[in-house]
């Protein structure tokens, strides 16, 4: 199986590419994303390759980064989903917007990608929400707690403060996405002064 192949780009199309490489000439097709990312054309280029195998025809679907290239193993697993719909969404969606999508269970924003209706969308989140927060992927899912979180915890370092204990302080209390930075900064230092 062909992982990933370096040479120059022939052609290039919103869907596919012809890659030379060695005087052979791969045809491979790409998402979106990946397409308005493309060198010009004659310039050197290093794709990550999954080779798509079924009874009649072999393809080459080629991403830039192995982020893209895992998503998209993902959702070929997915009842129903074939290379083309997999890469419709990841021609709609970045591959962090996807994964967000999916752990967020935002059947809205994926049902918003041509070809993928409400049930598609549904299965999607139900056998990829696992695989995507246990961190068998590559992909790194956005948590908007993850900010607060930081942010906290930079301040009341800077401030003298032992990370861990406001680490301990943070686990206990209870963050949200839309969480005032300034509020719970407070708050972890009020119960910092407790200790």
């Amino acid at each position: 199986m062909i992982g990933l192949l370096t040479g120059k780009v022939v052609s290039k199309s919103p869907t596919d590419i012809i890659l030379d490489v060695g005087g052979v000439g791969y045809h491979i097709f790409v998402s979106l994303t990946t397409f308005e990312r493309l060198p010009q054309e004659s310039d050197e280029l290093t794709l990550y390759i999954l080779t798509y195998v079924r009874e009649d025809v072999i393809s080459l679907y080629g991403f830039l980064t192995r982020e893209e290239k895992e998503l998209f193993a993902q959702l070929l697993k997915v009842s129903g989903i074939g290379p083309k719909t997999a890469l419709a969404l990841l021609s709609g969606l970045t591959p962090s917007e996807l994964a967000n999508a999916v752990v967020q269970e935002d059947v809205v924003r994926l049902s918003a990608i041509p070809g993928i209706g409400r049930k598609t969308a549904e299965r999607i989140i139900v056998d990829l929400k696992d695989r995507l927060t246990s961190g068998s992927t590559e992909i790194r899912v956005f948590d908007p707690k993850e900010n607060i979180y930081n942010d906290v915890i930079s301040a009341l370092v800077n401030l003298g403060y032992q990370k861990k204990e406001v680490e301990k302080v943070l686990k206990q209390m209870p963050i949200d996405a839309g969480s005032d930075l300034g509020f719970v900064i407070k708050n972890t230092l009020r119960e910092l002064s407790k200790r």
